[in-house]
Parts: structure tokens; C-alpha cells; sequence
């Protein structure tokens, strides 16, 4: 998990079941309020198919810092996810 690798420790993590449920249900209702709102941006453009533009246009709506997947150095067929720093002029 991204979560134990951001905290450098030896020790495993112990996370209990309710908790477990909580991250679910919270990922869950992300997910769907964003696939709703970019749904509603794919009508707004008079298409049917909703494209990546659409979740990146609902995301920047929203004012949600945008992300980038980098792969592991371990495991290539892992990524994560790391903010992209704004460029400054």
C-alpha cells in the first residue's frame, strides 16, 4: 500500500476491518460524484462516449490538484500517483 510506503518503517501495518470498509465506501462515493459530474460535461459537449478530458475538466472544476502515475522501480506493473508540481514563471 502507498500509505505504509509514505511512513518509513519496518513494521507492518495493522488496519482493522471497519476501517478497511470506510476507505471503501469514502473511494466509492468519490469515484461516483466524479464520474457523474465528468458524465455531465460529456453531455454538456454533446457526446455520448465520456473521454479522459471530461474527468480532467470535472477535476479542475472542482479545483482538485492534478496527478500523475509513476511507475514502481520494483514492480513495473505498479504505479503511483504523485502531484505535479505547478511551474512558476
Amino acid at each position: 500500500m502507498r500509505l505504509q510506503e509514505d511512513f518509513h518503517t519496518d513494521q507492518p501495518y495493522k488496519i482493522q476491518a471497519m476501517a478497511l470498509k470506510c476507505l471503501h465506501e469514502a473511494s466509492e462515493a468519490y469515484l461516483t460524484d466524479v464520474f457523474q459530474d465528468s458524465y455531465l460535461c460529456t453531455i454538456h459537449a454533446k457526446r455520448v462516449t465520456m473521454t479522459p478530458a471530461d474527468i480532467q475538466l470535472c477535476r479542475r472544476i472542482r479545483g482538485e490538484e492534478r496527478y500523475e502515475l509513476v511507475p514502481c522501480k520494483q514492480d513495473t506493473n505498479r504505479f503511483y500517483s504523485v502531484p505535479i508540481q505547478a511551474i512558476t514563471r
